[in-house]
């Protein structure tokens, strides 16, 4: 039987948020070789030129949990598919949220991500914003959605034998 550690060790999951958003920057900034930047964060001045905001909206499970056991290791590997909502804006760049959505549906954006994969996105919708010097900005906003695979490893108790008593009753 396996014997129980004094330390509790945490579960861990091997894709965050931050690997999401990595992933998102490094295609865009291979596709156009502009800023893209993860927001909204208060008293932050926007870059100049043209660049691109991300924000996850929505994450939801979309399977329910499968399990791998690694009995060697005593540990157990729980694994949800799980669907992103991301919502890019495009500054001053329409073409680009236009090359995007076209590029997302297609094979091109599942080989270049290694995090996540693409499912689908909207149209670029033109949605002009007014920046911190009252001036109006080109926005175009799309949301992409995507899928990933996170795995959450965790401590697994296993038992190699179980000793059994027989009571005979009278």
């Amino acid at each position: 039987m396996a014997e129980l550690e004094q330390g509790v060790v945490m579960p861990t999951i091997n894709i965050t948020d931050s690997d999401i958003y990595k992933d998102i920057r490094a295609y865009i900034k291979g596709l156009f070789n502009i800023e893209a930047v993860q927001g909204y964060s208060n008293n932050v001045p926007m870059p100049n030129g043209s660049f691109v905001v991300m924000r996850i909206l929505f994450n939801r499970a979309i399977s329910t949990n499968w399990h791998e056991y690694d009995i060697e290791q005593d540990q157990a590997q729980v694994t949800q598919s799980r669907e992103v909502t991301m919502q890019l804006d495009f500054y001053n760049a329409p073409n680009q949220a236009q090359t995007f959505v076209e590029l997302w549906r297609d094979f091109h954006a599942c080989d270049g991500l290694s995090v996540v994969q693409p499912l689908y996105a909207n149209d670029a919708r033109f949605m002009p914003i007014t920046n911190e010097e009252k001036n109006y900005e080109s926005r175009y906003m799309v949301e992409a959605v995507m899928q990933y695979n996170p795995v959450v490893t965790h401590e697994q108790v296993f038992i190699d034998e179980m000793p059994v008593t027989v009571n005979l009753l009278n």
